[in-house]
């Protein structure tokens, strides 16, 4: 048979070879030139962790940041860079059962704290929010703009609405120590799963988010 019923025969009716008429190991990495793959044929989603759910910059004085899950992904990634809050004030994130509704309590867990000059731990028991950067006190605040907090947090949820946050990040404290965090919670809430709020303490006068470069990934696993 000749070579060009044989490619008659392997096109069809199409104009390009169909991916079931290739064998799993017939092409090989040998077999594809260094420049052979472009990036156009990558999406971003293939690389990076999942979906792309929000991402933003908050440059100005904020209280809060809501973020809304999307109910296709049961696993979310944030990432946090430039973040800072007024000087002696909490991180605290909220589970959000509906738009701006906040679940209060059922927060269990704790942190770790490696760094300059400085090696300890907190936990905490049916708290009313997960503390970001481990204490439930202002001592464990972040400084003012100096060495902010850059890191990743993980968020899982339940099969019965319950969520889990695991952070893992570097920043300067409000005791003047730069340290390696992490922390952890699981809220054991089953109201539904909304979202999750950022929150600054209380969200009061001088109780605002400063600045903060994020971007939120998801997927379903």
């Amino acid at each position: 048979m000749s070579n060009a019923r044989n490619l008659a025969n392997l096109l069809g009716t199409n104009t390009t070879i169909q991916t079931a008429k290739l064998a799993d190991s017939s092409i090989s990495t040998a077999k594809l030139a260094t420049d052979s793959v472009t990036s156009p044929k990558i999406s971003e989603s293939s690389v990076l962790f999942g979906q792309s759910i929000t991402s933003g910059s908050i440059t100005s004085d904020t209280g809060t940041l809501d973020i809304a899950f999307d109910s296709n992904y049961k696993h979310y990634r944030m990432y946090f860079r430039n973040f800072w809050v007024n000087n002696g004030k909490t991180v605290r994130i909220y589970k959000l059962s509906a738009a701006n509704t906040t679940v209060n309590g059922g927060c269990y867990g704790g942190a770790t704290y490696q760094g300059e000059g400085v090696v300890d731990t907190q936990q905490y028991s049916n708290n009313a929010w997960y503390p970001l950067l481990g204490g439930t006190a202002t001592q464990q605040s972040s400084a003012d703009g100096a060495y902010t907090l850059n890191g990743v947090m993980n968020v899982g949820i339940y099969s019965d609405n319950k969520l889990s946050f695991t952070f893992h990040g570097i920043a300067r404290i409000l005791s003047g120590q730069t340290v390696n965090l992490s922390t952890g919670c699981i809220n054991i809430n089953t109201s539904s799963a909304y979202g999750f709020r950022i929150q600054c303490e209380g969200n009061g006068s001088g109780e605002k988010i400063k600045e903060m470069d994020y971007s939120v990934w998801a997927e379903d696993v």
